[in-house]
């Protein structure tokens, strides 16, 4: 399961203020648009998180405090993937390709999660589909298997 996760796991601590906070509110809306089966809210929330990622990367002074002392290259190359990775689910022209960025999205939210110590959320997995995503606690909500079965799945121990 923990290759399946693509680092998706962490440590439970406080939640994290600051640019992952931002970043984790939008990438919740696209999980929820594909929840949905929503494809034009997904794109559209997509497109913002890859917006605030451009603009994180510009600059290595808009880093998250709690990016831990000589970690500014691994937050840039995360902001970095985070980027490409809703970019690629922006322009998904179907929900299948749109999950599937949406998992490629998962994996470096999944890390700077881990980066940042933030514990507002936790790591789902849905064994039908063999991919995992971030939620905060409660009902399940799979973004991968959409209204066909929206609460499929289980969480990951940290």
């Amino acid at each position: 399961v923990l290759l399946l996760t693509g680092g998706l796991l962490g440590t439970q601590a406080t939640a994290a203020t600051g640019p992952f906070t931002e970043l984790l509110g939008v990438y919740h809306e696209v999980r929820s648009a594909l929840v949905q089966d929503n494809l034009t809210r997904a794109r559209e929330h997509a497109r913002e998180i890859e917006k605030r990622a451009l603009e994180l990367g510009k600059d290595a002074a808009l880093a998250d405090e709690s990016v831990p002392d000589g970690s500014t290259q691994e937050w840039l190359g995360l902001v970095e993937e985070i980027g490409a990775a809703a970019a690629q689910l922006g322009s998904a022209e179907e929900l299948e390709t749109a999950r599937e960025a949406f998992f490629a999205l998962s994996k470096p939210m999944g890390r700077y999660r881990k980066l940042v110590a933030d514990g507002s959320t936790i790591v789902a997995f849905c064994p039908m589909e063999k991919k995992a995503w971030l939620q905060p606690d409660g009902e399940f909500e799979n973004p991968y298997l959409g209204q066909e079965m929206p609460t499929c799945g289980q969480r990951i121990p940290d």
